[in-house]
C-alpha cells in the first residue's frame, strides 16, 4: 500500500471510529482505537478540516461531512460561503447575558447554563432540536441587532430569533415564522435584511417554521402550485403593468378572492394546502401582503391608513 493509499485508509478508519462515537474523541483516544500514534491521528485530522472538527472546549474531534449533516441544517442558506468562526467570534456579536431583547414569557435553559427567553413555543422547539441533536456548541436569543431600510421606513432595527455557533464552527442565524406568515411584507423585509447581513459576514441563515416540518422560506417559494392559480397571478401582474391610472398602478386581492379561487380551483386540496399555495405565489411574485397570516395583497408598495385604505402609492409593482 503506497503512502496516499495508507493515508486514505487511516482517514476512513478514523471516520468509522468517529461515526461510532458522535460525542467526539481526543486524538489519543482515536489513536488507541485505530492502533496508530497520536501524532499520526492529529496529522490526518488537521489535514481534513472539511471532514473533522475539533471542539476547542473539550479538545475532542467530531465527524462533520455533508452527507451526514442534519436535514434541518442542510436547509441553511449561504452554506458554501460560510466562514469558520470561533467562540470569541460568536460572543462578540452581542451581549448574550439576558438571552432576549423583549422579555419573552417562555424560558429555555441551554446546556451551557444560559437562559433564553422565547416569544413562542416554535422558537423553543427549534432551540430544543438544535441542542438535543448536538448541532450547536452555543446558542443565543434575540440580542443580535440588525438595521435595514425598506420601501416604507428607513433605518429599521430588529433582533433575529436564534443565533447559534454550530458544531462545525459556523454561525447560523434563524428567523422563526409560521409558513402562513412568511409572505407578510414586514417579515419579508426582515428576512432580506438578515440574508444581506449574513452574506456580508459569512454566516448561514434561514427563515424556518419548526411546526411545519421545519419548512423554510425558500421551500415555500419553490413549492408546486395548481396551474389555475399561476394563471390568476399572471393576470393580476399583467393588470398592474397595464394600469392607466397613475394613482393606482397596482392590482389587489384579499380573503374573499382567495375563497372564490378555492371554490373554482381547489378540488383535491384542503383549504390549508390551497392557501399555502397562494402564500407561495405572493412570495414568488414579490408582492406586498399586509395581513399577518391571511391576505390583503397589493402588487406594488403602498401605505395604508388605520382602516386599511391606501393613502400613498410608493412605486409601481
Amino acid at each position: 500500500m503506497n503512502g496516499n493509499s495508507l493515508a486514505e485508509f487511516r482517514k476512513k478508519l478514523i471516520r468509522t471510529v468517529l461515526k461510532l462515537h458522535p460525542e467526539g474523541l481526543t486524538a489519543k483516544e482515536i489513536a488507541d482505537f485505530t492502533g496508530g500514534e497520536k501524532r499520526t491521528a492529529n496529522s490526518i485530522l488537521y489535514g481534513n478540516l472539511d471532514t473533522f472538527v475539533k471542539d476547542d472546549d473539550s479538545l475532542k474531534w467530531r465527524l462533520v461531512c455533508e452527507e451526514e449533516t442534519d436535514p434541518v441544517m442542510r436547509k441553511l442558506q449561504n452554506r458554501e460561503r460560510a466562514r469558520y468562526c470561533s467562540q470569541a467570534d460568536f460572543d462578540s456579536l452581542a451581549s448574550w447575558e439576558y438571552g432576549h431583547a423583549y422579555n419573552g414569557d417562555i424560558k429555555y435553559r441551554t446546556k451551557n447554563g444560559k437562559t433564553i427567553e422565547c416569544d413562542s413555543k416554535s422558537e423553543l422547539r427549534l432551540l430544543e432540536y438544535l441542542e438535543e441533536n448536538h448541532l450547536v456548541k452555543d446558542v443565543g436569543g434575540q440580542n443580535l441587532h440588525i438595521t435595514y431600510d425598506t420601501a416604507f421606513r428607513q433605518n429599521v432595527g430588529y433582533n433575529p430569533d436564534i443565533v447559534a455557533l454550530t458544531r462545525d464552527d459556523h454561525i447560523a442565524v434563524f428567523e422563526v415564522k409560521p409558513v402562513s406568515a412568511m409572505d407578510y411584507h414586514r417579515n419579508i423585509e426582515k428576512y432580506r435584511s438578515l440574508a444581506k447581513y449574513c452574506e456580508k459576514n459569512g454566516f448561514m441563515y434561514a427563515m424556518i417554521d419548526p411546526d411545519s416540518d421545519f419548512t423554510t422560506y425558500e421551500e415555500v417559494v419553490d413549492m408546486a402550485v395548481c396551474p389555475e392559480l399561476m394563471v390568476v397571478f399572471s393576470s393580476l401582474s399583467e393588470k398592474a403593468r397595464k394600469a392607466k391610472d397613475s394613482e393606482k398602478p397596482y392590482a389587489f386581492f384579499d380573503e374573499s378572492d382567495v375563497a372564490d379561487w378555492y371554490a373554482k380551483y381547489g378540488a383535491g386540496y384542503t383549504k390549508a394546502q390551497f392557501r399555502l399555495q397562494v402564500h407561495s405565489l405572493v412570495l414568488y411574485f414579490d408582492w406586498y401582503n399586509f395581513s399577518t397570516h391571511g391576505f390583503r395583497v397589493y402588487t406594488g408598495p403602498v401605505k395604508l391608513d388605520k382602516e386599511g385604505e391606501v393613502i400613498e402609492v410608493l412605486g409601481e409593482g
